[in-house]
């Protein structure tokens, strides 16, 4: 695996990093304080997601996801259960535009527009920590199994990895505090060291 995800303390701190700076963005899109506080960073292989996953693997869920390009390159992933998604954006919806009905095509342009602040603020927590210039896709919604749409997306890509980052974080001051996972799922042969990183010899 890339030789920057190594740490498990640095993991966590870009994704404080990355969670604050999305929290402050989304409040100020939505108009009222989100909070996104990060639970857990860990990295595992994908022999043990399931395991790790347990019970949430059966779940349907709903997933924003984009390819990641640049000096890493994989797939990066926004996971909601698909009970506690269509509640949150319910309610923020409610909050936000004052419409208590559901619209499916605001809901998912809203999800889509979390994962566009979630995913540009851990691109910018990477540069910040590793200077990693990273780019991605405007995110693509899908709403399946976890582990079918996983499988999908991986087979999509025609990818190869040994292991993937997941952040557990939770979605504080929305009435069913929300949880939701972020998993950064790099490409196989990404060949920068962490020394070659902090030397900075690619602009």
């Amino acid at each position: 695996m890339n030789n920057y995800f190594q740490d498990t303390k640095e993991l966590e701190a870009i994704g404080h990093e990355a969670l604050q700076s999305a929290s402050k963005a989304l409040s100020k899109i939505l108009g009222y304080d989100v909070r996104i506080k990060l639970a857990s960073a860990y990295m595992l292989s994908p022999i043990n997601l399931m395991e790790v996953l347990g019970k949430e693997s059966a779940f349907d869920v709903a997933i924003a996801y984009s390819k990641l390009k640049g000096m890493l390159s994989g797939i990066i992933l926004l996971a909601i259960p698909l009970n506690d998604a269509a509640e949150t954006l319910k309610n923020m919806i409610l909050r936000t535009l004052g419409v208590s009905m559901l619209n499916e095509e605001i809901a998912t342009d809203l999800f889509k527009e979390m994962a566009n602040i979630i995913f540009g603020a851990v691109a910018t927590s990477l540069y910040n920590k590793y200077k990693i210039i990273v780019s991605y896709s405007v995110p693509k919604v899908v709403i399946d199994n976890f582990m079918a749409i996983l499988d999908n997306i991986v087979t999509l890509y025609i990818m190869e990895f040994d292991k993937l980052v997941i952040y557990d974080a939770e979605i504080v001051g929305e009435e069913n505090t929300p949880r939701i996972k972020i998993l950064i799922i790099p490409e196989e042969g990404m060949k920068f060291s962490r020394s070659e990183l902090v030397a900075g010899d690619f602009q």
